[in-house]
Formats: C-alpha cells, structure tokens, sequence
C-alpha cells in the first residue's frame, strides 16, 4: 500500500471492478455462504501524492483520521490537514470521539496518548508503561494495546495502563512474527479486536476479549509458499464478516479476500487496482480505504451483504 503507484486512471478502475466482480458501479464482490459482499463508493478525496498512509479510522459521522509512520492527518473539507499543526509521527491507531475530540495512541519512543481538541493538542506519558507498544486499538471507551512479547495491555482516558490477564498464544505467536517494516495490524471489531500479520501468511485473529477467539489463515500451506513478494494492508470487520487485502509489491495485483463471521474464508478475488483497506465502521456500514492509480485517494464505500441469487 505505501509507496504504489500505477498507471491507470479512476475510470479505469470502476470499469475494471464491474468486469471482474459483475457488482455493480465500483462495486467489489465476495461470497459469504448465500450472500455477496458489495461495496459502493460513497466518496473520494484526492491527497497530496507524497502522503505515507498506514491506516485510518472512519467516525460515526463520517469524519476520516489517517496516519502513517512521520505524521497523522484529519481530513477536512476535501484536504489532509495536520492533526497538531505539526508532525505527530509514531500513531498506533486514533478515533474521533462524538464531540469531535481525537485521541491517538503513540507508540515509542515517546509512547503516551494525545488528545486533540479545539484548545489544541496534550499529550498524556503512559502512567506506569508496562512494556514498548506495537499495536493499539480502541474498544469502548478506552484502548487495548499490543505490548512486546504478546501481551495486551488495557489503556485507559487518563493515560493508565494495566496488564490484561487472559493470555493468548495465538497473540504471542503473531506479534512475534511482527518486525519494523511489517508491524502488526490492530483494528477495533465487534467490541473486540483484530490483530494480524502484514507479512507471510497473513494470518490473522478476531478475538472478543471475553467469549474467545477466531483463528483465521487466507492461503493453505503450499499457496503461502508463493507470496512472499506480498503484504497484508489489513483486515477490517464488515459485519457479520471479514474483508482482508493482501498486495503484491511487484505489480499493481490486490488480492480481496472475505471471510465468514467464525474467520473461514470464502472466496478470494484479484484485482489490478493498488487498494488498501485502512478502517470499518461497523455502526454505518462503511469501510475505509486509500487507492493510488495516477492519484492518491481516501476512499468510503457502503457495505451490505446481499443475496448471490444462485451465483457462484
């Protein structure tokens, strides 16, 4: 997803979904049981080209928090404006609260919480910080964090961190797989969180926090051994299920994958458009994602679930 380009047009790219997938205008389709996945773009704003973008987060109301490794961006009113007015590298994850009040989890060196209000921006040190962060998504009205060794620590508001108890060795063994070029993937879902692996063979774990996990592998054994060239952009809640794209580095190929909602995958598709998936929103039915063809856009599509009428 970083880095990207490609030498095809917006138009190009509908059409090109329609053909593959047969899902209507900029619509991209998966198989869950009797049901087909649809995406339908709501909106595209062009950014800047040099813009790094990691991952996003999508509010109830619309509004769009993207970041990368150097700096985090609100966008408003069609452009990428700063968070702070001033870099802010190293973001975990972020949310916009209701009163339009943004909260960030940074991750080392100087890991802590920042929130960004209309009287500016603070930023919060972790009060007695366990471990380095890697990872971080929001649930509820706090944060769970993915600290060193595997372990997931619980963040509240005011800055405090406690270790959680229930211990995971699908979690360990995940971020173990993490490394500085492929940091694990953390996203909130279903009151819960998804954490997986950028790399080879991007598997990945829902887990509710409370009534278990789901375990989930897109590629069997053997097809691992062929994507070494690839990466995982992410994997996002589209309640009941699962959408995950996995990107080959030496073309413009992505790779849609959906899963049910017990992690089984159901069907993957290839595309020839470069398309990252950055944030869900669960509550609105919306996805997150950036594209770069001769532009660079952020991108919110409206999910559903709809009968497959017979189709395979």
């Amino acid at each position: 997803m970083v880095g990207i380009r490609a030498g095809v047009g917006k138009d190009v790219f509908c059409v090109s979904l329609v053909v593959l997938l047969a899902a209507g205008p900029c619509g991209l389709g998966g198989l869950l049981g009797t049901e087909e996945l649809k995406l339908v773009e709501e909106r595209a704003i062009v950014l800047p080209s040099a813009l790094v973008i990691t991952q996003g987060s999508l509010s109830d109301h619309g509004h769009i928090l993207l970041w990368g490794p150097e700096n985090s961006w609100i966008v408003q009113e069609g452009e990428a404006v700063p968070l702070c007015g001033y870099p802010v590298p190293h973001v975990l994850n972020a949310r916009i609260g209701v009163v339009g009040e943004v909260e960030a989890i940074l991750g080392p060196p100087n890991q802590g919480l920042l929130i960004s209000s209309q009287e500016g921006c603070q930023f919060k040190e972790l009060g007695n910080a366990l471990v380095e962060l890697e990872a971080a998504a929001s649930v509820g009205n706090g944060w769970i964090a993915l600290g060193a060794g595997g372990g997931l620590i619980e963040v509240t508001l005011t800055g405090q961190t406690r270790s959680m108890p229930a211990s995971s060795r699908s979690v360990a063994t995940l971020a173990e797989a993490a490394s500085d070029n492929l940091p694990s993937w953390m996203a909130p879902a279903g009151g819960g969180i998804i954490l997986g692996q950028r790399g080879p063979p991007f598997t990945w774990l829902f887990s509710s926090l409370e009534a278990g996990e789901i375990l989930a592998t897109p590629f069997d054994r053997e097809a691992a051994l062929a994507v070494q060239e690839m990466v995982s952009t992410g994997v996002v809640s589209a309640s009941p299920g699962f959408l995950q794209v996995v990107a080959d580095l030496r073309s413009e190929r992505r790779t849609l994958i959906t899963f049910d909602q017990d992690g089984k995958r159901i069907r993957a598709t290839e595309v020839a458009v470069p398309l990252g998936v950055l944030a869900s929103n669960e509550r609105t039915k919306r996805i997150l994602a950036v594209r770069r063809t001769d532009l660079l856009e952020v991108v919110v599509y409206n999910y559903s679930w709809k009968p497959t009428r017979g189709r395979e």
